[in-house]
């Protein structure tokens, strides 16, 4: 069984699914479609995949969105309700976890930076992904987190 990391952008929403006990990762990338933002993030309710795509998985963590600019903070948590409409009802309500918060259960500062982050998700997984972008990387780290938080019995 897998755990879910999930992060998004207005662009594109990454899942990597990684196992529960061994570091063996997977990723896929699922464009957004649509000129404006809104419309994009929209488009993740028909772009991220339902039913057995999730049959592997035991836990989804997602970040919650977080940062500056209200406009870009409304969008991201439109996608949010996009995603979690393509999860089975098993795996409802994903876990949110805060950007420094699965940051620190990665063992991390709370206020990593991108290189930061991108050099632990190399050291932990053999990531065999020709220079993922840092969505994919954050996710790989948002299922790592989960991962550790659940084993601690800690429930996001």
């Amino acid at each position: 069984m897998n755990v879910a990391g999930i992060d998004f952008s207005t662009h594109a929403v990454d899942i990597v699914k990684l196992g529960f006990d061994s570091d063996q990762a997977t990723w896929d990338r699922f464009d957004l479609v649509g000129e404006r933002a809104l419309e994009r993030v929209c488009s993740a309710v028909t772009h991220v995949p339902r039913g057995s795509y999730w049959d592997d998985c035991a836990l989804v963590a997602i970040e919650r969105p977080y940062g500056p600019g209200r406009d870009i903070l409304f969008h991201l948590h439109v996608a949010v309700g996009c995603v979690t409409a393509a999860l089975p009802d098993r795996l409802r309500p994903p876990w949110m976890l805060h950007p420094a918060e699965w940051r620190k259960a990665c063992g991390m500062a709370g206020n990593a930076s991108k290189d930061d982050v991108r050099d632990f998700a190399w050291t932990w997984a053999p990531l065999l992904w020709d220079r993922p972008p840092q969505d994919a990387l954050d996710a790989a780290c948002i299922a790592y987190a989960a991962r550790a938080l659940n084993a601690k019995g800690a429930a996001a």
